[in-house]
């Protein structure tokens, strides 16, 4: 007889739980999950948000912070990760360097192209003033670099 999870058919009584009983999930399939489990998923979980989010500039910080966080809350009293919050720890810091790094790149070309930031907050204030008084398309890019002692 084939098993029906809606049955108590199940000889081994697998799930440990009376299908008579109100509470009987036959869906559920082993213990519910500890609050260590519960922590090495969230930390797993903003890895993959801090990875995927790594050229948001912000959000990779965040995330790969709170992987970290959680992971290290995984441990509880046995002081030992749970092992999806063992990966989570260095990827937690592979999101946070990849988040670091791109604003380093990012801040790094505005001051080699503009010469300061100052400078190129001047020619954002310079476009959004073009565009306000309506001579949009009258800015000239290669005079503005020069201007501005870029290449």
């Amino acid at each position: 007889m084939p098993y029906d999870p809606y049955q108590n058919n199940d000889q081994n009584n697998r799930f440990n739980q009376d299908p008579n009983n109100s509470n009987w999930n036959p869906m559920q399939q082993g213990a519910p999950r500890t609050p260590s489990q519960q922590f090495a998923m969230a930390s797993i979980t903003f890895v993959i948000l801090g990875l995927v989010t790594f050229f948001l500039l912000i959000t990779p910080i965040c995330f790969g912070s709170l992987a970290i966080i959680f992971a290290l809350l995984s441990r509880g009293a046995n002081r030992r990760c749970a092992r999806p919050a063992s990966f989570a720890i260095p990827l937690g810091t592979a999101a946070i360097i990849l988040g670091v790094g791109l604003f380093a790149i990012g801040l790094f070309t505005i001051i080699s192209q503009f010469g300061s930031f100052e400078n190129y907050i001047n020619l954002i204030q310079q476009q959004v003033l073009s565009y306000e008084n309506g001579t949009t398309g009258t800015l000239d890019m290669s005079q503005i670099m020069e201007n501005f002692g870029g290449q």
